[in-house]
Order: structure tokens, then C-alpha cells, then sequence
């Protein structure tokens, strides 16, 4: 899977330009202009490739690459169920926000909402209620 990039309004157009220009990318297109692919599924996916290629090239000498995604810490209660009943109800909602006028995907979000909501207190209260263990 490709890197995603960060794309800086102020100067990222002009840095990724002169990256295109590079002589390394540009003997690349020109062969890549100049070459000729069958016109076949394989021949699309073998220039899509080389295509693609390029402009990775070009991004990853002018851009910076985007930092990963931290990890979510969720408290000691918030297990496995709970993190499946939050999906779940994710999932809901977009499918909810496409679609404002069924009423019966309404009725099983907020459904869903209560159980989650329902469930996280009751996760939460049974591990406060839990004796408090000392070193």
C-alpha cells in the first residue's frame, strides 16, 4: 500500500512540479509516452502502473509523508463488547446520515445507541465497583 502524503497548499504545487521535472521522472514519463502497451486489460494495468509509479516517485521526493494514526487508549472497562457495540453503532449513523428519511434505520440507531450507552455504564460501574487491588 502506497504512503499517503501531505499536501501543503502554500508549497506543495510548485514542490511536486519541480519533482515532475526531475530528469529521473521526466526520462520515466517520456519512456512511459513513448511506449506502446497492447490494448488489452494487461496492457491498461501495466501503463496504469508505471503511471502510478511516477507520481509516487514525485511525491515521495517533494512531499512529506502523513504520520500514522495514533492509537486510541480506551479506559480498563471499555473491552472488546464495548468497542464492537461502538462500531456497530458507527456504522448506523453513516448509514443513517445517507439516508435521513428511513424511518425504520432511525428506530434501529437509536435502538442501538441506548444499548451501547447502556452498556458502557454498566462496564464502567462494575469495574469501579470492583475491590481495589494494592501492590
Amino acid at each position: 500500500m502506497l504512503a499517503g502524503f501531505r499536501w501543503d497548499n502554500s508549497n506543495s504545487p510548485t514542490l511536486f512540479k519541480s519533482a515532475l521535472n526531475s530528469p529521473k521522472i521526466s526520462e520515466k514519463l517520456l519512456e512511459l509516452n513513448t511506449s506502446n502497451f497492447p490494448t488489452t486489460v494487461e496492457g491498461n494495468n501495466q501503463i496504469n502502473n508505471d503511471m502510478v509509479s511516477c507520481l509516487h516517485n514525485a511525491a515521495a521526493a517533494s512531499l512529506q509523508v502523513k504520520k500514522p494514526p495514533q492509537s486510541l487508549v480506551y479506559k480498563k472497562w471499555f473491552d472488546l463488547q464495548c468497542r464492537l457495540s461502538k462500531r456497530n453503532l458507527g456504522r448506523l449513523a453513516n448509514r443513517l446520515g445517507n439516508n435521513h428519511s428511513n424511518h425504520a434505520l432511525r428506530k434501529e440507531y437509536f435502538a442501538q445507541r441506548n444499548k451501547t450507552f447502556k452498556l458502557s455504564q454498566e462496564k464502567e460501574k462494575s469495574v469501579s465497583l470492583q475491590p481495589q487491588q494494592s501492590n
